[in-house]
């Protein structure tokens, strides 16, 4: 977590959903992909991609499905952008 704190569980990262497009793609292939994403209201950060949509999982601002959540979220460590997580401006973190 940041500076060595605990995650106070505010629920943050998972109101706004993220995720990177794989450079393993083709040219062509990443460039349809953000268009697709981009006209349906989504942004684009840093090559992150930024859908305004909370999981469907967190309820009361906690995870639904916490023992066996994706792995991505269980990988998430509040590090955030130098690993390649995006991390809201609502985190108590940032």
């Amino acid at each position: 977590m940041r500076n060595g704190e605990k995650c106070k569980q505010c629920g943050a990262c998972c109101k706004t959903l993220t995720f990177r497009v794989p450079l393993s793609l083709s040219k062509e292939m990443y460039k349809k992909t953000i268009h697709f994403y981009l006209t349906r209201g989504c942004t684009l950060k840093d090559g992150v991609l930024i859908l305004p949509y909370p999981c469907p999982k967190l309820v009361d601002n906690k995870c639904s499905i916490n023992p066996i959540k994706p792995e991505i979220c269980a990988a998430f460590n509040g590090q955030g952008e130098e690993e390649g997580y995006y991390i809201p401006d609502t985190c108590v973190y940032k």
